[in-house]
């Protein structure tokens, strides 16, 4: 669907969502990051406040090879956990639920009174 307003602004919606067309899969990742950055600049323009902050947390082996991390942001009080990861090798010894902890202890010092986190229920769900 195209529309014109004037001579300045064009409208060109198009439905990436499959791979129909040549160049749909590329087109489709930077729209995606196009509207994730675009959102990120409006929420830091319109919307933070003083204690709003990323969250990136990390587990390092012995080798100092990352192993495991959480990456979330504060929020308007607001402690959202958007990935959670730890490798297979490094699972159920108890380093996903010390990284939500460690989460924790640092949302609520940055004064966050809640959290957020999303997840599939195939995703580990005993965690």
């Amino acid at each position: 669907m195209t529309r014109r307003w004037g001579d300045k602004v064009t409208f060109d919606a198009r439905d990436l969502s499959s791979d129909a067309q040549p160049g749909d899969r590329e087109a489709r990742g930077l729209c995606v990051e196009a509207v994730f950055r675009g959102l990120e600049e409006f929420d830091s323009a319109s919307q933070r406040d003083a204690n709003d902050a990323a969250l990136v947390l990390a587990i390092f082996d012995a080798e100092e090879r990352i192993v495991g991390g959480l990456l979330g942001k504060m929020l308007r009080g607001w402690l959202r956990i958007d990935a959670l990861w730890v490798a297979e090798e490094m699972r159920r010894l108890g380093h996903g639920a010390g990284l939500m902890q460690r989460a924790q202890e640092i949302a609520v010092a940055q004064g966050c009174r809640a959290a957020h986190l999303d997840t599939y229920s195939y995703q580990a769900p005993e965690f």
